[in-house]
């Protein structure tokens, strides 16, 4: 995992410089975490209470810089995206009240604004978290971790902006982060063509976040696993990654609500490096993180489909060569009808990457057969009538 936005907790406290904080004085500015089960209550209550649960949605980077790029895309702009289509889903629910740090225009007008006027709080904030934590690791409190999937490290200011975000967010009453990101190794070009699939990271279980944040995690990671492949980067194949360094799910215990980074894939996977998909692919990314969410809240999104790709229109004749809209229907209809991947076959040797390959042709051909049609491998009038009367 590559991050721009991550710094080793170690190297977080050069922020501090000669502001005078003594050990002894360090005063905690997290407020008590609050638990999975009074995270649902309050969203039960919403309503009736006129207390909405808090969602920040934070997608990866700075407006301008960071983030990783391969062949003239940039993580920072996709993952805006995603955060779009995802703000737009949850605040279609008025038991939440949605909040996002950037946009295409750049910082939101407020987190810009406190970035500026905060600077020398945030350091003090960092610099009394660092201290309580050494504090809770010497008492036996926090178990310092010894392996974890390594991150590179950021500039300070970015780094410093990334725990104004959790001061703010502590300062704020928000009840969930939600960080959007897409991954890269930072290897060779064989590290990087070898390795796919997504990832949530996680506060380790010993933080005041750590529990909640994982019961928000599980539900997404299951609704993300019906179009993707986990991981394959040792550690990150976990699926689920406990990390204790990493400033946006909360270094140094500095958060008081749940929040998951989610690493939607890698950025060398053909699902992100096609125009005639990503907005498709993004719409889709978008859609399981909210389904995610709601299924968290034990209130599941109203579906009709498990994608919005479908219903699809089919057109009928040979597939198209590259990337299209309709493969990329065909790979999760299949999939949602339990004949992608093929038997035998993982979504990591199958993915559903919108490009037509053997994979496509095989399951096309399994879905035929159990209609006792002509296995042809394309769609003819009567696999479109059948994918149809399917409902896909």
């Amino acid at each position: 995992m590559k991050k721009i936005i991550t710094l080793l907790a170690a190297i977080a406290f050069t922020f501090v410089g000669s502001l005078p904080v003594a050990a002894a004085s360090a005063k905690s500015q997290v407020p008590e975490a609050i638990s999975a089960s009074e995270l649902q209550a309050k969203y039960a209550a919403a309503l009736t209470s006129g207390e909405k649960v808090r969602i920040l949605i934070v997608p990866g980077h700075e407006p301008t810089l960071g983030g990783t790029e391969y062949e003239g895309f940039y993580e920072r702009e996709m993952v805006l995206e995603i955060a779009e289509k995802l703000a737009g889903s949850l605040s279609a629910n008025p038991r939440f009240e949605v909040f996002t740090t950037r946009t295409i225009s750049g910082w939101n007008p407020e987190f810009a604004s406190y970035f500026k006027k905060g600077e020398r709080k945030t350091k003090k904030f960092v610099a009394d978290q660092k201290k309580l934590f050494e504090k809770k690791v010497k008492k036996g409190d926090i178990e310092e971790r010894t392996e974890e999937v390594p991150h590179a490290t950021a500039r300070n200011d970015i780094a410093l902006r990334l725990y104004g975000v959790n001061r703010w967010a502590n300062e704020n009453g928000i009840d969930l982060l939600i960080h959007l990101h897409i991954n890269d190794t930072g290897g060779g070009e064989a590290l990087r063509n070898s390795t796919s699939g997504f990832a949530i990271y996680v506060p380790d279980a010993g933080y005041g976040n750590g529990e909640a944040s994982r019961e928000v995690a599980e539900p997404i990671f299951a609704r993300l696993g019906a179009i993707a492949a986990t991981s394959t980067l040792p550690i990150e194949n976990q699926g689920i990654v406990e990390d204790q360094s990493l400033i946006a799910i909360g270094a140094y215990d500095s958060l008081a609500a749940p929040s998951v980074l989610i690493e939607y894939g890698y950025i060398t996977e053909p699902k992100f490096l096609h125009i005639e998909t990503r907005r498709t692919v993004s719409t889709d990314l978008a859609y399981q993180t909210y389904r995610g969410v709601q299924d968290f809240f034990k209130q599941p999104a109203p579906v009709t489909h498990p994608s919005l790709v479908l219903p699809y229109a089919w057109v009928e004749g040979k597939h198209a060569e590259g990337a299209s809209v309709q493969t990329y229907a065909l790979q999760v209809a299949l999939r949602s009808l339990g004949f992608y991947p093929i038997s035998g076959k993982t979504l990591t040797e199958c993915p559903i990457s919108g490009i037509w390959d053997e994979c496509t042709t095989s399951a096309l051909k399994a879905f035929q057969a159990s209609r006792t049609l002509t296995q042809t491998g394309e769609i003819g009038p009567a696999t479109k009538a059948a994918l149809t009367q399917a409902g896909v």
